[in-house]
C-alpha cells in the first residue's frame, strides 16, 4: 500500500509541476498537440490557439491522453499504405 501511495503521489506531483510550469510560460489553457513529422509544416491557424510538441516529450512521458490533439504533417502515400495495412514501418 505504501508503495502504490508513493507511486500515486508521484504522478500527482509532476502533473502539477507540468501545469505550473504552462501558466509560468504564458501557455495555461491552451490545448497540447503532439506532431508527428516537421512542425513547419502546420498551419499557421492550428499552431497559433495550440502547444506544439514533438515525440521526444511523447517518449519521455509515455501517455497519450495528455495531449488533446495528434497531428500528422506530413507522410508519403507508401508510409499512409503502410498504416492502413498495419505493417510495422518508419
Amino acid at each position: 500500500m505504501d508503495e502504490l501511495v508513493r507511486l500515486i503521489t508521484e504522478q500527482v506531483l509532476a502533473a502539477l509541476h507540468n501545469e505550473n510550469n504552462l501558466a509560468e510560460t504564458g501557455h495555461a489553457g491552451k490545448k497540447k498537440c503532439l506532431v508527428l513529422g516537421e512542425a513547419e509544416h502546420m498551419p499557421e491557424a492550428l499552431a497559433r490557439d495550440m502547444i506544439l510538441l514533438d515525440v521526444k516529450d511523447y517518449e519521455t512521458t509515455r501517455d497519450i491522453l495528455r495531449y488533446d490533439r495528434v497531428l500528422i504533417t506530413k507522410l508519403t502515400m507508401r508510409q499512409l499504405a503502410n498504416i492502413a495495412m498495419g505493417c510495422p514501418g518508419d
